[in-house]
């Protein structure tokens, strides 16, 4: 008993022992527990280093350094080694020495990074080295947290070939993208974005007031980095999807160690930025003007006797004009935009799965009172990896867009036609505070009582799963959606004309819309001795869907309920629904030897039901060849040259109409005669229609000298394109007056070169200063079209011309001694006439809305912590055409209506008295100098030329450590937008972007744009 007793003590004391033992030794593991901080630089000019692998040697704990460069990671003693590894870096081993804090870790380039590089291509990834066509690759960090609603603007000058431009100031609006010039007469010319793999949907998706921009709901802050293919090699893998070339967008995936939290958030305002020349006359300026109208207008016999300034105030003053009201209509239509915008993200994982998952908010109003936009987005983004062969990912993005917009293009609620025509002797509002009744479209109805809504709901996203059957064979698959619904809503109110006599009236459009797409992949990657192969085999099928629906109705039982339900009268009801598929099986096949020269080899083959059944297949290919001439023994003594590689590639891509059913034959059933329904031929069947066939052949030069501090691309590019789609006139008894036909041809070439320079190398924090540039020329050629020649409007279409030459009556300038205005009789120039039905109409030579070259110069200084980028993007060459300036410089034709405001281009630039060289004819009060009844002339065509200060950042990383802040990171910034622009035509009185058909649409104006920001991470 008493034996067993002592057992039971002597267990038990060693059990208590045991237990004391391990907790002891957990207790000084976790005293001896150490925490190693630092920054990881470039070794060559000390340029942080974001994203680099970071690990205990012989352990197991990991984690990546921050956009600054900064890390934090748990050692388990002060005499660690640290492994630092980043693609494009050679290893490096850091061994600890008692020091844990304020670290810095160089990190060594390796002479072959740019080759090392991997960047997205499609259904994939590869080495620059392999890439055999022309690709632009755009990092995140150039997209991030920038004062714009889509990320397609912050391209511009960013990207030689690519032209973005703004042709309105709405906050959430498409900018218009062309990818090297013009490839289409009436299919789709915008390029394909794929975010993730998914096509995305590129057309607007409202209807009434505003079509949406669907780049607009991603937010820039998500994206990893955007590749731009503008080639046949790069691009011609998308087949018919790719004619106008591809911009893939990589969204942001987590990776292994301590999770990561992001935050950040920015505000500021957003001004006109186009100032002085564009501000509206105020009455007394205005007076000066319809004074010398009136005594010019003797030719009327109810105004000969005025020939003195006194008497023609007189007259004015008798006949409307008040000189005591002095309205700006600037203050009442315009304001200071407020501009806010927060994001907030956490990424992490393991070896087997890592997450993002992101949420933003952004904000931003008008430069006009009562527009503005506000988007509201989140993202998760999963990838899993359940063993050494099977993989999962998948990500979903969701967006919630707002917009409050007006109709553009002149009409009666659009603000900007109020602040450029009403005259300032009237006020918005009467004696008794209420709207003035003598204008019909007041502006302050338009802001206060009417509503243009529009909200637009998005998701996006893909599941996938690849298997790796072998070292050299894996298979990847992914479904995907593009998911769209809009509600677009207007409502006029009872004061309104448009809802005047009917108790106000509304309209609702909603449109539903998606995208499925799915694919299927094998891929095949191995070696043998000195040759390579990759080739990819894959499978994708696509369904596109569109319903619609409209409703209208008036006679509100309120004025404050705006919903259609409260209305007694609805009285039109409208929809439709449509679809499209296309199918597609694709191989791509690259081969190379010792890494030097490399073949890519591309088929696609489509088939569209968008086409007739006989011609609905086509096929697509391509062929390029690169050469790595640095790789090459030769080239051993020339240590300056890092890189060099010549590359070409041609091939095929085909364009689809941009109507579902446009080859298609149909009844139109919406038919009425005399009170019965009933159908008629809608459409005759063009069953032969075929797809639009695009020919790029690319020839292109990189290069990298003196350790990478200078490099460069240049490239030759030419972009043939046949069978253009074009409507031609039919015999009217068939029951249509036209058909589509491939009966068109287009060429656009030029040249695309783009240069980064180092130019002060700093180290250690010193002074450092890059420059990058880039210039584009372009080219465009109508090769063929219906009888030679098509005159459309204020362009005329021929072959040998442009796509975009401008056709239309010759402005001669002013007679000297009288002041009447002149205009050329005839294409030779040489006779001139003062009455404008008489002057010529014809090709205005050299005058094209195409611009002959365009690009950026971007120079970025840091020193310490701070850090100074510039953008200053120029377009040349182009020609802007201005359809309202007969209103705007009416000469005073418009005598005292309403809309009666002349331009202060025509106050500082017209005809006073004999002699003077003047740009604008006198005033002549009731006269028709500008030809209001016919807007075509060149008075009213500029030089749209312009040099735009388009970005500037100067921005603070915060020492954390030293300043004992409880980040991992931490940076202050200051960015501006459009903050100054210079226009090669003194005469221009707005903004000169405005879109690639070169008119101006009185759009909303475009902003300058001022934010402050703030940038925090945690680990």
């Amino acid at each position: 008993m008493i034996k067993d007793n002592i057992n039971k003590v002597l267990i038990s004391a060693i059990l208590l022992l045991s237990i004391g033992v391990h907790v002891a030794n957990g207790t000084i593991s976790a005293v001896q527990q150490f925490t190693a901080r630092g920054r990881v630089v470039d070794a060559k000019d000390g340029s942080p280093l974001s994203g680099v692998s970071i690990a205990v040697k012989g352990g197991s704990r990991t984690t990546v350094s921050d956009r600054q460069g900064n890390f934090a990671i748990e050692v388990p003693t002060n005499r660690s080694v640290l492994v630092f590894t980043f693609v494009g870096y050679a290893l490096q081993e850091y061994t600890l020495a008692g020091e844990l804090a304020n670290l810095t870790v160089y990190m060594e380039p390796m002479v072959t990074a740019i080759d090392e590089v991997e960047i997205s291509v499609p259904y994939g990834t590869e080495t620059k080295a392999s890439i055999t066509g022309s690709a632009v690759v755009i990092k995140g960090e150039q997209l991030a947290d920038r004062p714009r609603s889509t990320f397609q603007t912050s391209l511009q000058g960013n990207v030689p070939g690519l032209q973005v431009m703004e042709s309105t100031g709405q906050p959430g609006a498409a900018p218009t993208v062309r990818l090297r010039g013009l490839t289409s007469f009436s299919g789709t010319v915008t390029p394909l974005y794929v975010i993730d793999g998914v096509p995305m949907l590129t057309q607007g998706v409202a209807g009434l007031a505003f079509s949406s921009n669907s780049g607009a709901g991603i937010n820039p802050n998500d994206i990893e980095d955007i590749t731009v293919l503008k080639d046949g090699s790069a691009s011609s893998i998308y087949g018919s999807q790719g004619a106008n070339g591809v911009i893939l967008i990589t969204t942001k995936s987590g990776k292994a160690g301590k999770t990561r939290i992001n935050m950040s958030a920015n505000y500021g305002q957003n001004r006109m930025a186009f100032g002085d020349r564009a501000k509206p006359l105020n009455t007394a300026e205005m007076t000066q003007l319809l004074i010398e109208g009136v005594i010019n207008s003797n030719i009327n016999p109810t105004l000969e006797a005025i020939t003195t300034p006194e008497a023609a105030y007189l007259y004015l003053v008798q006949n409307g004009l008040n000189p005591d009201v002095d309205t700006d209509w600037t203050d009442v239509i315009t304001q200071i935009g407020q501009y806010s915008q927060y994001n907030v993200s956490a990424s992490g994982g393991n070896d087997k799965t890592n997450f993002f998952v992101s949420g933003g908010y952004y904000k931003q109003d008008a430069v006009t009172k009562g527009q503005g936009y506000d988007r509201k987005t989140g993202r998760l983004n999963i990838n899993h990896k359940a063993n050494d062969k099977l993989s999962f990912n998948g990500r979903i993005a969701l967006t919630a867009q707002h917009l409050n917009t007006v109709p553009g293009a002149g009409t009666g609620q659009n603000p900007v036609r109020s602040l450029y025509r009403f005259v300032p002797w009237l006020s918005p509002l009467d004696e008794n505070g209420e709207y003035n009744s003598q204008i019909t479209y007041n502006p302050l109805v338009v802001q206060n009582e009417n509503r243009y809504e529009t909200h637009i709901y998005q998701a996006i996203g893909n599941v996938g799963a690849a298997y790796q059957f072998t070292d050299y064979l894996t298979y990847e698959g992914k479904a995907g959606i593009d998911f769209h619904y809009s509600d677009d809503y207007r409502y006029w109110s009872p004061i309104w004309p448009d809802g005047r006599g009917v108790n106000g009236r509304g309209m609702e459009y909603n449109r539903l819309w998606n995208n499925w797409t799915v694919n299927n992949i094998l891929r095949y990657k191995d070696d043998f001795g000195d040759f390579g192969i990759t080739a990819t085999l894959g499978q994708e099928a696509a369904k596109r869907n569109l319903k619609s629906v409209s409703t209208q109705a008036q006679n509100f039982v309120a004025e404050d309920l705006y919903t259609l339900a409260n209305t007694s009268e609805p009285y039109i009801a409208w929809s439709s629904r449509s679809h499209a598929t296309l199918a597609s099986y694709f191989l791509n096949t690259s081969f190379n030897y010792q890494q030097k020269y490399y073949l890519n080899v591309t088929g696609r083959r489509d088939g569209s039901s968008r086409f007739g059944k006989q011609v609905r297949w086509a096929n697509f290919w391509s062929l390029g060849a690169s050469w790595n001439v640095h790789r090459e023994s030769f080239m051993e003594n020339l240590d300056f040259v890092n890189q060099l590689k010549f590359r070409i590639s041609y091939g095929t891509s085909g364009n689809m109409l941009g109507e579902y059913y446009g080859a298609l034959g149909f009844y139109s059933t919406n038919q009425n005669y005399m009170g019965q329904p009933g159908f008629a031929i809608g459409q005759i069947e063009s069953g032969l229609l075929q797809w639009e066939l695009n020919r790029p052949l690319d020839i292109g030069l990189e290069f990298s000298v003196l350790n990478n501090r200078l490099s460069g691309t240049f490239d030759w590019y030419t972009r043939q394109t046949s069978r253009l789609i074009q409507d031609m006139p039919v015999s009217h008894t068939n029951g249509v007056t036209q058909l589509n036909f491939n009966v068109g041809g287009m060429k656009n070439y030029g040249v695309e070169i783009s240069l980064s320079s180092h130019n002060v190398v700093g180290e250690n924090g010193s002074f450092d200063w890059r420059t990058d540039f880039n210039i584009t020329t372009l080219n465009n050629k109508i090769t063929a079209i219906q009888d030679g020649r098509r005159y459309e409007g204020r362009y005329v279409r021929e072959v040998g011309g442009d796509y975009y030459q401008f056709r239309m009556r010759g402005y001669a300038g002013v007679e000297r001694t009288t002041g009447q205005a002149l205009w050329f009789t005839d294409s030779t120039r040489t006779a001139t006439t003062t009455e404008f039905n008489q002057a010529g109409i014809f090709k205005q030579e050299g005058k094209s809305a195409l611009a002959d070259f365009y690009g950026g110069f971007t120079n970025t200084f840091s020193y310490r912590g701070f850090s100074l980028s510039a953008l200053i993007y120029f377009n040349w060459g182009n020609f802007v055409y201005d359809p309202w300036g007969p209103y705007t410089h009416s000469d005073g034709s418009a005598m005292l209506g309403e809309a009666a405001l002349m331009s202060r281009m025509v106050y500082r630039h017209r005809w006073r008295q004999p002699g003077d060289d003047a740009e604008y004819p006198k005033i002549v009060y009731g006269g028709n100098q500008s030809g209001q009844n016919d807007y075509h002339s060149t008075r009213f065509l500029y030089d749209g030329s312009y040099i735009r200060l388009r970005d500037v950042t100067l921005s603070y990383s915060l020492p954390v450590q030293r300043l004992r802040l409880p980040f991992a990171s931490a940076s202050i910034y200051f960015r501006a937008n459009n903050l100054y622009t210079w226009v090669k035509d003194d005469l221009l009185p707005y903004d000169p972007e405005v879109g690639y058909g070169g008119q101006y649409d009185q759009n909303l104006p475009i902003a300058k744009q001022y934010a402050l920001g703030i940038d925090i991470s945690f680990r």
